[in-house]
């Protein structure tokens, strides 16, 4: 594919998701058309990360959504953290597949969350994961 004009840093968007829990901060790049691609980002990490991906995103025909995991109710632990990741993410994403992504320390955070969302995931890429 080739990219769309237009393209840049600039049209990222800011957005809120709003969970059962709260409402999350969360950035998007990418296609707002395209097929939904959750970003785990690492630890030191933002949802700003995104910005790197905007012209391949929007290229691919790719959104791509990354949450701002700090922000989550420090009393959330263990299977009720990912839990509500999970629910962020059907709250975007309703009941169409998505994609997932993390990176380094993210990778976890990707994975326990796949568990959480089943076969709602269709694929899950890992990048340079941490043990």
């Amino acid at each position: 594919m080739t990219p769309r004009s237009g393209v840049g840093v600039s049209m990222m968007e800011n957005t809120q998701v709003q969970t059962q829990l709260e409402e999350l901060p969360a950035c998007t790049a990418g296609d707002p058309a395209g097929p939904l691609t959750i970003y785990f980002h690492g630890a030191p990490g933002a949802p700003s990360e995104l910005a790197i991906f905007e012209a391949p995103a929007r290229a691919c025909g790719l959104k791509l959504m990354c949450w701002d995991r700090f922000a989550l109710d420090a009393a959330l632990t263990g299977p009720a953290y990912f839990a509500a990741l999970a629910a962020a993410v059907r709250a975007v994403a309703g009941a169409h597949q998505v994609n997932l992504i993390g990176f380094s320390i993210g990778a976890f955070i990707a994975m326990r969350t796949s568990q959480m969302l089943g076969l709602q995931v269709g694929q899950l890429h890992l990048v340079s994961a941490a043990a």
